[in-house]
């Protein structure tokens, strides 16, 4: 007798099964969408990459993954905290009536990232932040809200946009009572100058500025000619 290999029977997929099975691939295919990426890089400033990734790990929850951002920023401070971080913006604010102003340096690694619009614009809030509040630290002033976030959780989020080490370098509020405080910021944001005078009048406005652009460009030592060494 010869003996015949029965070959293996594959039973096919009942069509229910088979149904649930497609439904439940593009279910899961179409939970994270365009839009959603999009809607998270608006709200974070983050990369596509890293949204849609933030977003498959907390099955579309948009708060979980703006949290899971942030985190990732205060990793990459942590990283890249022996990184030289040379370059940077220096920004300027002062009060309606100009018996105030403030000024910060926000430093990062390299100029591209100095130049970009969204870190410019960080420097300025923080101007107007440290102006308003008159921080007694940069510790204090990372602890502080600005615009209901705090500022160190700000930080953070450019951190993860931009991976590169960012960081509130330093800052100065002038106050004078009775007097006028004239702020000049150099073009490029590299160099900014702020300059008390004892008295306010109109006239200052014009000459205030011009006073300050030349302290910008002449870096002088002195006020008076009387605190001017002999030697």
């Amino acid at each position: 007798a010869v003996s015949k290999k029965i070959p293996d029977v594959v039973l096919p997929i009942p069509y229910p099964q088979r149904e649930q099975s497609v439904y439940q691939t593009i279910e899961s295919t179409m939970a994270i969408s365009a839009q959603d990426v999009k809607t998270l890089r608006d709200r974070t400033g983050a990369g596509m990459g890293d949204c849609k990734k933030a977003l498959e790990e907390t099955a579309g929850d948009m708060d979980a993954a703006i949290e899971i951002l942030r985190k990732k920023g205060a990793a990459t401070a942590s990283k890249r905290a022996d990184k030289d971080a040379n370059e940077g913006v220096v920004a300027t604010a002062t009060s309606d009536d100009r018996s105030s102003a403030a000024i910060v340096e926000v430093n990062c690694e390299t100029d591209f990232v100095a130049r970009n619009e969204e870190f410019s614009s960080f420097a300025r809030s923080l101007a107007g932040h440290v102006l308003a509040t008159k921080p007694a630290s940069i510790e204090a002033l990372l602890a502080s809200d600005l615009n209901g976030v705090a500022v160190q959780t700000q930080l953070n989020d450019l951190l993860a946009k931009f991976n590169e080490r960012i960081e509130i370098r330093r800052y100065e509020v002038v106050e004078t009572s009775g007097g006028y405080v004239a702020d000049y910021v150099h073009n490029g944001d590299k160099l900014g100058v702020l300059v008390e005078f004892g008295a306010a009048n109109e006239g200052l406005n014009d000459v205030g500025r011009d006073v300050a652009m030349q302290v910008a460009a002449m870096n002088p030592g002195y006020v008076r000619r009387e605190e001017v060494p002999a030697d």
